[in-house]
Order: structure tokens, then C-alpha cells, then sequence
């Protein structure tokens, strides 16, 4: 029948696994290979359906459901259906197809490279604790923001060469962190964690987080023509003096880690995030062995370029040059030594871990729990 048919019949075989169809068939048929449609060409497929079924519409909701479709036409067919059911009279609208598809809005993700590209960290922060407060979760965040990246550099005809390479470096940045926050077990504190590596670049500092203690400088006739190169050796020296120095014992590093982890804060935030809860357990010569209470923090803290940061602190505060051992302990053991220290330098308000956290991410304290809430 399949080699020589009626001139009725005709045989049609639809696969998508074709290398494991039979060679003796193979030789009897056509083979006609279709593949996934452009996005460009399912979106005006899908207009023209709109049209005819007399559905209002706007066109980036329309690209966002041939995206959404991964170029197959009866997948994009079937959201469509679905989409076009539940609209009232404003029709399909892109903000509606956002939503159901759970992507993040264009203004979010509009906001966030504006930040980023301004070095703007605080404001940053601020749009991501929004998008999760929205109930958009942090990998598909950090997915779409990276598409967003993606259609910025195709139109770099359109951008210098110095805006083309910062792009690039932020979506690399980007793509980097959307595979380690699969296996993240905080995934809003990784999501605020790759959003801060975006403003660490070599040769450049990371942005400050602004907060409600610091006032702004007084300038005098006195002051005013003090040069910055000054100004900046004074600010070093005042605080190399709020932290006692030379010390060799365990012992004494405990009772001085809270105001080493304060200082660690105000030299960059993203190693303070890391090592904000850790415990000196064991000082060794030139090794510092530290806990921490969680996997996540022990992979954070083993990062060489956070520990740079701890390390110049240590330097400059306690006259220690160390290598570190990171190791997970208990958290009622963190709690013994994680204290309010007290800072002497008059112009910062000190806070403690928590405090300055909540600062950071807008996080609010609802309640507390012992032995897990038992």
C-alpha cells in the first residue's frame, strides 16, 4: 500500500524522533523536515488570526506569546485561545499577557539597566525587592532581565563600543548567576548578591547602598580647600584608630569581630553579606579558620575576591595578613559571638547584622522563633 498506492489515498507520517523510522519506508516517502518559526513571522501569523477573529490586540503582546511559544505554531495557537478568552473589551494587552505568562514587566526590567548602567546599587536593590514583592520570582527575573541584555547589544548599532563592552560584561555577569541560583537555597539573598556583582568591575568600586544615618558633610572655608588626597588620609587614619591592633590570639579577634565585620560594611557590602554572620574559631599562624551557619554562606564566603576584602580590613584593623579555612557550624553558635560592637567613629551610627540587612533589602522583622518554631 505505501509503495504503490491508489491514486486516492495518500499516506501522511508525522514524527519527531525520524532517525528511528525504518529505512524501507525511508526509501518509499518524501521527507519534508519542518522546523520551529521565526518569532517575527509567528507574530504577524498570530495578528492576522487576531484580526480575523476580530480580537484587539497590541503587538509586543503578541511577540511575547511567539516567544513564550518557542517557535511552535500550535503551542503560540493555544495560548492565544486562552489569552483571547478571559480579556474584557480593552482586548489583549500586553501587560495582561505579561502577567499571565508570568514574565516581569518591560518598566521593571527598563529600571533595572537604567540603575545598573547609572551605578546606581541602592536603586538597584530597590527595583528587584519590588519585582519580588510583585510575586516574580528571582530566576525568572534574572532570565528576562538577561533577554533584555540580549536585544540591547543586537541593536548595538546603535551603542559606543564602551557601552557595547559594559553590556556585554553585565549579561555575562547575568548568566553566570541564573545557573548558581538554580542550586541556591536563598534565592531572593542570591538574587540581591549577582544584582551587587554587577557594580564590581576591575578598577572600580561598588556603589554605595545610601541610609538614613549618614548626614551630609559640612563644607566650610576651612575645609573646602583641604585637598581630596588629604581629606582621604584623614578618613583612613581616624579609622585604623577605632580598632585595637596586633592581635595574635583567638581569643581577642572574637571580642574585636564585630567591629571588623562593621568596617567590612562601609569597604563593600557584598563581602559584608557574606561573612555578616560568620565566627572566628581557630587563629593559626597565618590561617583563620571561620564558621558560618548555612551552605550557601560557605560557598559566598569561599569566594577569593570576598575574602580580598576581609583581608585588607583585617590588615589595616588588627595587623593580620591570613589565608581562611571556611567551615558550616551551628547557628547558636554564631549567636554567641555576633554582638552589637561598639564603632567610634562619631559620624556612623553602628548596627548590628540584622539591622543593617533589613536597611539593605527593606526587609521588615515579623517574628521570632526558637527550635525551629516547635
Amino acid at each position: 500500500m505505501i509503495e504503490e498506492p491508489p491514486s486516492h489515498l495518500k499516506f501522511i507520517f508525522a514524527t519527531t524522533e525520524p532517525e528511528k523510522m525504518l529505512n524501507t519506508i525511508k526509501s518509499r516517502t518524501h521527507n519534508y523536515a519542518f522546523r520551529l518559526v521565526n518569532k517575527e513571522v509567528l507574530a504577524k501569523h498570530l495578528k492576522e488570526i487576531c484580526k480575523t477573529e476580530k480580537i484587539k490586540c497590541d503587538d509586543d503582546a503578541l511577540m511575547a506569546i511567539a516567544e513564550a511559544s518557542g517557535g511552535s505554531v500550535r503551542d503560540a495557537l493555544s495560548l492565544l485561545g486562552q489569552f483571547s478568552a478571559g480579556v474584557d473589551e480593552k482586548g489583549l494587552s500586553t501587560e495582561y499577557v505579561e502577567w499571565q505568562l508570568g514574565l516581569t514587566p518591560l518598566g521593571i526590567l527598563e529600571d533595572l539597566s537604567k540603575s545598573v548602567l547609572n551605578n546606581e546599587l541602592g536603586t538597584a536593590l530597590e527595583v528587584v525587592r519590588n519585582a519580588c514583592a510583585q510575586g516574580i520570582e528571582p530566576h525568572r527575573l534574572l532570565s528576562d532581565f538577561l533577554n533584555y541584555l540580549g536585544k540591547q547589544i543586537r541593536q548595538s548599532d546603535t551603542t559606543t563600543r564602551d557601552g557595547l563592552a559594559n553590556l556585554v560584561s553585565i549579561a555575562s555577569s547575568i548568566s553566570v548567576s541564573i545557573s548558581q541560583l538554580k542550586s541556591s537555597s536563598n534565592p531572593e539573598l542570591s538574587l540581591d548578591l549577582a544584582i551587587a556583582k554587577l557594580f564590581i568591575q576591575p578598577g572600580q568600586q561598588v556603589a554605595s547602598v545610601p541610609t538614613k544615618t549618614r548626614q551630609p558633610e559640612t563644607v566650610t572655608p576651612e575645609t573646602e580647600n583641604i585637598k581630596p588626597v588629604e581629606k582621604k588620609l584623614e578618613k583612613q587614619s581616624h579609622v585604623k584608630t577605632t580598632i585595637k591592633k596586633d592581635i595574635t590570639d583567638v581569643s581577642e579577634l572574637i571580642v574585636r569581630w564585630p567591629d571588623i565585620i562593621g568596617e567590612l560594611g562601609r569597604v563593600n557590602r557584598v563581602a559584608w553579606l557574606a561573612f555578616m554572620d560568620s565566627k572566628p574559631i581557630e587563629l593559626n599562624q597565618t590561617k583563620l579558620t571561620l564558621g558560618v551557619k548555612d551552605s550557601s554562606k560557605v560557598l559566598q564566603a569561599s569566594e577569593a575576591k570576598w575574602q580580598d576584602h576581609l583581608n585588607s580590613v583585617l590588615v589595616t584593623a588588627v595587623g593580620l595578613t591570613v589565608s581562611f579555612d571556611i567551615k558550616k557550624i551551628e547557628a547558636e553558635e554564631i549567636s554567641e559571638v555576633v554582638e552589637t560592637g561598639n564603632i567610634n567613629d562619631e559620624s556612623v551610627e553602628f548596627k548590628d547584622g540584622f539591622a543593617l540587612a533589613a536597611e539593605a533589602l527593606g526587609a521588615v522583622k515579623i517574628d521570632e522563633f526558637e527550635n525551629g518554631g516547635n
